[in-house]
């Protein structure tokens, strides 16, 4: 993909992509992330790599909000990290690209998670060989990232299903140009949809199953002390 068609499309992207919080499927999916990061000890430190607009990470902190910890977050996207930094004033956001030397030092993250972005990466082994320098010893790496044969149609019905029509039909227009951008990134040879195999061999993670209705998959893994 040009590098200028890429920017423009997150440019366009930027927007709308909080109308994905109103899915019951991705409240499910940040539920569970955050789940996880608080069955693990000693969480100090938190990096969204990828942030995009700071949902995952703000989930992460609702759902602990007496713990004391800090919260990073890193994107490419000049457009994400200004709706970032408008709603999450409390998370420290920097831009970067993950496929390049992460801008931490080693062993600095208790946490690092990278959710719905891994397929978006090129040289996601350089991605994930970063995020696991970055991370402290013993520290987890949670990945989610979209199925080799993601179908939205199935994300939907499953909102409708647990919210209701008139839920959907709220934020319509959004999800609408969601939808359409998703298409495109779907049908794009750009981007990477990992089978369950590719994606162990991969991370080599500690569990790999689904979340996001079933379209996402949701992986973990333990940087060796």
């Amino acid at each position: 993909m040009f590098g200028w068609l890429y920017t423009l499309m997150w440019r366009l992207y930027a927007p709308v992509y909080d109308s994905l919080c109103q899915l019951s499927p991705y409240q499910a999916m940040l539920r569970r992330i955050a789940q996880t990061v608080w069955s693990l000890p000693d969480v100090e430190m938190v990096l969204d790599a990828g942030c995009g607009t700071g949902n995952v990470a703000a989930a992460i902190r609702a759902s602990n909000a007496s713990a004391d910890t800090r919260y990073y977050g890193i994107d490419s996207c000049a457009g994400m990290l200004e709706r970032a930094r408008t709603k999450h004033p409390w998370l420290s956001l920097k831009q970067g690209s993950l496929e390049e030397h992460l801008p931490y030092e080693d062993d600095t993250f208790d946490v690092v998670v990278i959710s719905n972005v891994l397929y978006t990466l090129i040289h996601y082994r350089q991605a994930i060989a970063e995020m696991l320098r970055v991370l402290r010893p013993h520290g987890h790496l949670i990945v989610t990232t979209p199925r080799h044969d993601p179908d939205i149609r199935v994300i939907v019905r499953e909102h409708i299903q647990e919210a209701g029509f008139g839920a959907l039909l709220r934020h319509l227009p959004a999800l609408v140009t969601v939808g359409i951008l998703n298409l495109f990134i779907v049908r794009s040879a750009s981007y990477t949809f990992f089978t369950k195999e590719q994606l162990f061999e991969l991370m080599h993670a500690d569990q790999i199953d689904t979340t996001y209705a079933g379209q996402v998959w949701f992986a973990s893994v333990q940087k060796e002390g």
